[in-house]
């Protein structure tokens, strides 16, 4: 393959993403108050539910293989 035939597919693989990103940011709004403080319980929740699981493997692994 030529190289510019290279170089023009490279520039129209990165003008499609440049659409791209910027119809998301067109689309994408900043969340009130509300909906931030629901996100972040979620999200909070989330992380301490995976805490508790990986304690509990931790734990079992220290249990039953080192002792």
């Amino acid at each position: 393959m030529p190289i510019r035939e290279w170089i023009e597919e490279a520039k129209q693989s990165l003008r499609g993403t440049f659409q791209e990103v910027v119809r998301i940011v067109r689309v994408s709004r900043k969340p009130g108050r509300e909906e931030f403080t629901l996100m972040l319980k979620i999200c909070s929740l989330g992380l301490i539910i995976l805490g508790v699981y990986g304690f509990i493997i931790l734990y079992l692994f220290f249990v039953l293989f080192v002792h």
